[in-house]
């Protein structure tokens, strides 16, 4: 048995286990928001449309965060952001909650949805100080197969927070539109808790010895990095159009046009989480997939599929196969972007906060636009729009591959 002492002494070595610990926390605490949320909206009022600003502006307000603090992200201790970043949930949740509770014994709770739209955009936003950093801490110093092992613990970890509690989510919004958020109040102050118990950067980056300076990974492939680098953005872009849909219209399509649970819902998003953890796990402890075109393209045909299957699905069956598939190829999308996207790169909270910037781009396109469309055009009708990005997105990654090749070949014959 582990005594607590030794815990302490493992918690604040230069082990990134907190680091991890903390992004475990803080996805969980995510989980069961995503999965509360339309359920909480609809119960209090709310259009397709509000639910999808709700969703969609905290993806808004990430994304300006990013846009704003991923210049200056590299300046401060990655430590304090952090810690600020899991802080301001937490409080921002709290107030979340007091407003649910005021807007149930209210005669007009709809006017307290804007309240509750405008919470999340400013969690959004203040969540900016929280995973670039975070994510900038754990790959600085690290390159090639090391760095891939890195990042794929990282996933590994924060996926899991994501896998365990959709369905407890559901459970918790299921018997009240309260419980939701106080569990994830807790799992916030234990992100903080874990973060505050961590080494600061400076002593983990001296222990490690890494040089901090940019350097060649190891299994880079110059030629073809700037090409993956870019395909990748376009294709974290889509995949997460994608997630923007499912994780806003799915809700609406399950529950009010096909009239299964909200803890149904859950479970199907459970499904896509633990398809995300596969992928995570074995993708960070297997490189080689590194730089194989038919393996990056792969993933995208599993996100059509995913589409064609919710656009043609009638059982419950179908559906949750067709989230497993949502959630296999877009974590393929993420870890690929995470991958070539910091090779060989010096100011690693700057790149990550690229990352999340198109992510949430994607997130907020799909979510925004499927809530109109939804409302405009009928339930189905996000899907079909999901469809079309995915399939404009591989085209112009076959553009930009083809286009980089002809480039090469024309310098090549000019030297």
């Amino acid at each position: 048995m582990i005594r607590p002492g030794n815990i302490k002494i493992l918690l604040r070595s230069p082990h990134p286990l907190p680091l991890y610990t903390a992004a475990f926390f803080q996805s969980g605490a995510g989980g069961i928001w995503f999965v509360a949320m339309p359920f909480v909206i609809k119960r209090l009022g709310g259009s397709d449309t509000q639910l999808g600003l709700c969703l969609g502006l905290w993806f808004v307000a990430y994304l300006i965060g990013c846009l704003g603090a991923g210049g200056i992200l590299d300046r401060f201790n990655a430590r304090n952001a952090v810690r600020f970043g899991a802080a301001a949930n937490a409080v921002i949740n709290t107030a979340v909650l007091i407003t649910v509770i005021i807007a149930q014994g209210s005669d007009n709770p709809v006017s307290l949805l804007w309240l509750i739209i405008c919470f999340s955009a400013l969690s959004g936003l203040l969540t900016a100080f929280f995973w670039p950093p975070l994510m900038g801490w754990l790959s600085t110093g690290y390159e090639g197969a090391e760095l891939n092992r890195r990042l794929g613990r990282h996933n590994t970890a924060w996926s899991f927070g994501a896998l365990v509690t959709p369905y407890l989510g559901g459970v918790l919004v299921e018997k009240s539109s309260v419980w939701p958020f106080a569990g994830i109040i807790a799992l916030t102050v234990f992100s903080f808790a874990a973060i505050t118990l961590a080494g600061s950067p400076g002593q983990n980056e001296s222990t490690n010895g890494k040089a901090q300076l940019s350097q060649t990974p190891p299994d880079a492939v110059p030629d073809l990095l700037p090409r993956f680098r870019w395909m990748a953005r376009i294709a974290l872009l889509t995949s997460f159009v994608c997630i923007g849909l499912v994780r806003t219209q799915l809700a609406v399509l399950f529950r009010y046009e096909m009239g299964f649970l909200e803890s149904t819902y859950g479970a199907a998003m459970m499904i896509m989480c633990l398809a995300a953890f596969v992928i995570f796990v074995a993708a960070g402890k297997w490189h080689r997939w590194h730089y194989k075109l038919h393996i990056f393209l792969a993933g995208q045909v599993l996100l059509l599929a995913s589409m064609l299957m919710i656009l043609k699905g009638s059982s419950l069956g179908i559906f949750f196969v067709a989230t497993g598939l949502v959630g296999t190829g877009q974590a393929f999308m993420y870890n690929s972007h995470l991958f070539y996207g910091v090779s060989g790169g010096t100011r690693r909270s700057r790149r990550m906060a690229i990352h999340e910037f198109l992510l949430s781009a994607g997130f907020v396109i799909g979510s925004l636009t499927g809530g109109f469309l939804s409302d405009q055009f009928g339930p189905l009708m996000p899907y079909r729009f999901g469809l079309g990005v995915v399939a404009l997105g591989l085209f112009l990654q076959l553009a930009i591959w083809f286009g980089f090749k002809r480039k090469l070949i024309v310098s090549a014959a000019i030297q």
